[in-house]
């Protein structure tokens, strides 16, 4: 009877502990734990903080316009789409800093810029759809696309160590449907399953779009930190 009582009183315990932390507020949202260094998000004083915690060197900017990309490669997952595009222009990039932290408990660095226009044009595009059992229907042509404001926020693993090669970069654009171009080549000349993917793909935009932006957003920062702020080689 003793056992069950005290089995009894553990398990109570346990749902009150378990209880006080799903109520408790998390490292990442603790104004408590977190940092500014940099008043008004100056880009001097945020350039000598990277100098001082990364291997890097300072770079002044500004991020060229338009940039130019050699190659890069996306997938539009959902419709079984493989987008290769080569020389790529990209402009807009020269944005504001809109927030700069450092989280003492979790040890992360976040650094947030915001753009107000960003576009881009690919002269040359390959498109491949994917397909079973076949090997992929490739078509090439230019794409181009106006994105309009988009927020770029950089979160760095740990601060004794500001390493851009492990940064994870996390994409919000504003208009889930912007306006842009497919070359008529793209979709020209395609069996059946290749136009139900094109029509997937079209009628998938806003996905697509965020598809994209797990790879384009990480590139695009990764940029503008290397132009603007601190140059680490890559």
């Amino acid at each position: 009877m003793e056992f069950e009582l005290c089995l009894c009183i553990l398990s109570v315990l346990g749902l009150i502990a378990a209880d006080d932390c799903c109520n408790c507020l998390d490292p990442a949202d603790d104004p408590n734990n977190i940092e500014r260094p940099c008043p008004n998000f100056d880009l001097d004083c945020i350039r000598d903080f990277f100098c001082s915690n990364a291997q890097c060197e300072v770079a002044y900017g500004p991020v060229p316009e338009p940039l130019f990309l050699k190659h890069y490669r996306l997938d539009a997952a959902n419709a079984n789409i493989t987008g290769e595009l080569y020389n790529v222009n990209v402009a807009g990039l020269n944005g504001n800093v809109v927030e700069f932290y450092v989280n003492r408990a979790t040890e992360k660095v976040v650094l947030a810029m915001e753009v107000r226009s960003l576009r881009f044009h690919s002269p040359l595009t390959i498109f491949k759809y994917n397909r079973k059992r076949k090997e992929p229907i490739e078509r090439s042509d230019y794409v181009e696309a106006v994105y309009g404001g988009a927020t770029f926020t950089a979160v760095f693993p740990s601060i004794c160590d500001l390493d851009l090669d492990n940064v994870e970069v996390f994409s919000y654009i504003e208009d889930s449907n912007p306006e842009y171009t497919l070359g008529s080549c793209l979709t020209s000349n395609l069996d059946f399953v290749a136009e139900a993917q094109v029509q997937k793909f079209i009628n998938s935009m806003s996905d697509n779009i965020k598809e994209k932006f797990i790879t384009q957003g990480k590139l695009f920062m990764i940029n503008y930190i290397q132009y603007n702020i601190c140059d680490f080689g890559l």
